[in-house]
């Protein structure tokens, strides 16, 4: 046998495998389904995580408005009577943690000659940031008519997502509403703080 002959067996070998190779169709679904396992489990646990994330959101919204709303039904208010109020997060934000949900309501007044916005009162619940008395809060423009006051519920959730922690450790929910007392009172009082007028 020549060095020709040998070789030229060997290149038709190699032409009738790759032919054979090229036409041959068998694994092509499992190679398919291998590369798009990853892309769809990961487009599902988004989607999953996305819609706890939305929930979450909307009943920390729900929290913001549910409280202060509460809040402005009333002339006066004591500690305790807040922390009665306080517990409405926990009914409210179940079954997520309701050990991170912040809240804080906030009564002003705004001053009937200058307009300026103070602080009448502040609650923190859970960690909620409290503004102090006397000092100035940013409303929005038009929300406060000299002399009138407001209730400002502010909520936090630091909301982190089951899987995705890993990929972005978490984020912080919130909302505000601003609402006005109902019963006619100029403000809403908590344990004897009046309103600053």
């Amino acid at each position: 046998m020549s060095l020709a002959s040998i070789s030229r067996s060997h290149v038709q070998r190699i032409a009738r495998g790759t032919r054979r190779f090229s036409t041959n169709t068998r694994g092509v679904a499992a190679v398919e389904f291998a590369m798009l396992v990853p892309v769809l489990l990961a487009a599902f646990l988004g989607c999953f995580e996305f819609s706890q994330a939305i929930t979450v959101n909307r009943r920390v919204t729900n929290i913001a408005s549910e409280t202060g709303d509460l809040v402005a039904q009333v002339q006066t208010l004591t500690t305790a009577d807040m922390n009665d109020i306080m517990n409405v997060t926990k009914t409210l934000l179940q079954p997520y943690d309701t050990t991170k949900v912040k809240v804080t309501i906030t009564s002003v007044t705004a001053n009937a000659t200058s307009g300026a916005v103070t602080v009448d009162w502040s609650f923190g619940f859970q960690g909620g940031a409290t503004h102090a008395q006397g000092s100035s809060l940013a409303i929005p423009t038009g929300l406060i008519a000299k002399g009138q006051s407001l209730i400002v519920a502010e909520t936090s959730y630091f909301f982190k997502p089951t899987i995705g922690q890993y990929l972005i450790g978490g984020i912080t929910l919130g909302d505000k509403f601003y609402l006005s007392p109902r019963k006619g009172a100029p403000c809403v009082q908590l344990d004897a703080n009046i309103c600053r007028t």
